[in-house]
């Protein structure tokens, strides 16, 4: 059978939107342990472990019978007689050890991270491919950055998790959680993803073709604030602005870099002036500038796509890959 590990959300997006979530640890405390013979112990009617902790402890596999259970920390559940065996020659685990059994913790939110992106992957609309792939957030770095899911994803994915969790001491708290994910009026975070009202990175909306504007370094006190034209450069490029003569509007200028056909920025324009309207650039985008005055090496770097649309504001998706 395939497994698989995928996931939108770790156990720290979980957290933060169910702080609570350690409460919900299914491991459970064993006790009235009894000495069987020397350093070995025993618990009766303990209920079937596949797994053992001391003090927090993993213990590993169990041994193939109670008659093998000879070394600090090795451990044999009977199921025919229901207990469970454990040796230890320095401590007695009935005194000074927490000895639980169950699943571990981390393994067990694992896996209801998976089995919820399963859920949510389900939910989605058949326009979208699945998984919906990681993408760059607005990197301010983009050569040593790493892709990642959108937000929306990861608290959908948490907020499935989170409620699945709850169902076992809290159906109302669960139902609360699952209603941010979908729900009767539409409004819940897939709901909003499949009627296009939520856009994902990776999709192609209709002003990609203008631009997407990503402060990377700014001292002074201007910023690019707008971007406006259609692209008619490559498919896509990552166009980088940056201030190489510092000052107000008629004396601050600065210079484009973009895609040379062999590496993105490889290609540099000549120095453009800021005149605090819409200032040609390059392939046809022009960028506004407001504020006072550019510093040296002040930049911005903006996103543009020559593609086919894939999140309409209105009508039906369609989507390019």
């Amino acid at each position: 059978m395939a497994t698989t590990t995928f996931r939108y959300a770790s156990h720290r997006d979980l957290k933060d939107i169910f702080p609570e979530v350690d409460r919900y640890d299914t491991k459970r405390v064993l006790r009235d342990w009894v000495v069987h013979s020397g350093s070995l112990y025993r618990a009766d009617n303990c209920g079937l472990i596949t797994l053992l902790f001391a003090d927090g402890q993993d213990l590993g596999d169990a041994e193939a019978n109670s008659g093998v259970v000879d070394a600090n920390g090795e451990w044999y559940y009977d199921s025919d007689l229901d207990r469970v065996y454990y040796y230890n020659d320095t401590t007695n685990p009935a005194d000074d050890v927490l000895m639980e059994a169950g699943e571990d913790f981390a393994t067990l939110i694992n896996r209801l991270l998976v089995n919820g992106a399963m859920e949510l992957n389900a939910m989605l609309d058949a326009r979208f491919p699945i998984p919906i792939p990681p993408t760059f957030q607005y990197s301010s770095d983009p050569a040593n950055d790493t892709a990642e899911h959108d937000y929306v994803l990861k608290r959908a994915n948490a907020l499935i998790t989170a409620s699945h969790l709850a169902q076992t001491r809290d159906m109302e708290l669960a139902e609360n959680y699952y209603r941010q994910v979908t729900n009767e009026e539409n409004t819940g975070i897939i709901d909003r993803i499949n009627d296009g009202k939520v856009k994902l990175s990776f999709e192609r909306v209709e002003n990609d073709s203008e631009g997407r504007i990503i402060e990377i370094t700014k001292t002074g006190t201007m910023s690019m604030v707008e971007l406006s034209g259609d692209w008619t450069g490559n498919k896509y490029d990552r166009v980088q602005v940056i201030c190489t003569t510092g000052g107000a509007y008629g004396t601050a200028q600065v210079t484009v870099y973009s895609y040379d056909g062999t590496n993105l920025y490889g290609n540099s324009s000549t120095p453009i002036t800021v005149t605090g309207g819409m200032d040609y650039l390059i392939n046809g985008i022009s960028g506004r500038f407001e504020g006072n005055s550019l510093s040296l090496n002040d930049r911005w770097d903006f996103e543009v796509r020559r593609d086919s649309v894939t999140n309409p504001q209105t009508g039906s998706i369609e989507l390019c890959r």
